[in-house]
């Protein structure tokens, strides 16, 4: 197939032959057969901190507004999703995530349990890691992200830390008793460097309960020009290599720096690259420098529709099906504890609703 990397919108994603249009919504639906499982390795709720009251995660709304708009928006298969944002989209996603620290209100009230989840179903996910992310004080994304998710066995929480949060030790391990089967950390969001020696004692704190560690990794064209020093890929070797027994997952690839992700992958074999927004042909080089099992499928939700860079490993695989089935499944649940079990008891079948489970004692599912 000669590839078609220009679409007018992540509608058009429909003209690709592993997709057709949702009757429905007008939306990319996966197609029958393309892959046998799918595991997302990099998906969001809905965040809120400080003075904001916290969003109702639960409930099913008419559409989720991604950051990156599924509608009215080119799109560029050949580069980094992310150079795709208009500058006012680009300015809004900022705004929105900086005014979770004082309303609910926005996009963000859309990135719901039940909304990710119908999404999931109509692209073929069976699967996906939640990431919370954590500021330093009124902070309470882990719990709200295992509270919303209690009882949705598709859906995974990695918990967070701030570096420099108090109780830290104490979170963890509450987290872990919750559910939380791995770390997210986020040097550009919060404002530590991976080889401040805060950062290094929070990765300890995910070695202690052996987690694995998914890092924000690389500058991103739409984050403030500020952080990108923090996330520098050079700046990551000092933690992989002083805890070799705990995996980390490199969110994103390294973004524009993916050859810097590739070369420490290859010295450090506790390194796994996570692909959201990256191109096909990079993916290719990927699997050539590293092999497919050192890759892994995510769609960083929702920031982009899942069907944007799920459609960017289905053109990089597409003579390839072992390296499919690695990327877009195997390598994710060979890493997360959860996932690896479900694949062992044979609990990989295809989900026939998105409907929200039953919600822990104590809550009502706000449907």
């Amino acid at each position: 197939m000669r590839e078609q990397l220009r679409f007018e919108d992540c509608t058009a994603l429909c003209r690709l032959p592993w997709f057709e249009r949702d009757r429905a919504t007008g939306l990319p639906r996966l197609l029958e057969g393309v892959a046998d499982d799918i595991v997302d390795a990099h998906t969001h709720l809905g965040w809120s901190y400080g003075l904001a009251r916290r969003l109702r995660l639960r409930v099913r709304t008419p559409e989720v507004q991604h950051f990156f708009p599924e509608r009215g928006v080119p799109v560029e298969l050949g580069h980094y999703s992310a150079w795709d944002f208009p500058p006012e989209v680009a300015r809004r996603t900022r705004r929105e995530s900086v005014s979770a620290l004082w309303t609910a209100r926005g996009a963000r009230a859309t990135f719901t349990v039940p909304n990710l989840l119908a999404e999931m179903d109509r692209l073929g996910v069976r699967e996906a890691v939640v990431l919370a992310i954590e500021m330093p004080i009124l902070s309470r994304c882990t719990e709200d992200f295992l509270e919303a998710t209690a009882g949705a066995d598709r859906l995974h929480v990695f918990c967070s830390v701030h570096p420099f949060a108090v109780g830290n030790r104490r979170r963890v391990a509450r987290a872990v008793a919750r559910g939380a089967c791995g770390m997210k950390l986020h040097p550009a969001t919060q404002l530590v460097a991976p080889d401040h020696p805060r950062m290094l004692r929070a990765a300890r704190l995910a070695a202690a309960h052996r987690l694995p560690v998914l890092f924000h990794t690389g500058a991103s064209p739409i984050a403030p020009r500020l952080t990108d020093r923090l996330c520098r890929l050079a700046r990551f070797e000092r933690v992989v290599a002083e805890l070799p027994e705990t995996t980390f997952i490199f969110g994103h690839a390294g973004i524009d720096e993916y050859r810097v992700a590739m070369a420490l992958a290859r010295r450090y074999p506790n390194v796994v690259l996570e692909l959201s927004g990256q191109p096909p042909a990079r993916i290719r080089e990927m699997i050539q420098e590293l092999g497919p099992e050192r890759l892994a499928f995510g769609s960083d939700w929702p920031f982009y529709p899942i069907a944007l860079p799920l459609a960017k490993v289905l053109i990089a695989t597409e003579d390839e099906p072992a390296a499919r089935a690695a990327i877009l499944a195997g390598t994710i649940r060979r890493i997360v504890a959860p996932l690896g079990r479900r694949r062992a008891e044979g609990a990989c079948a295809p989900a026939a609703s998105s409907a929200l489970p039953a919600a822990r004692a104590g809550t009502a599912p706000a449907l």
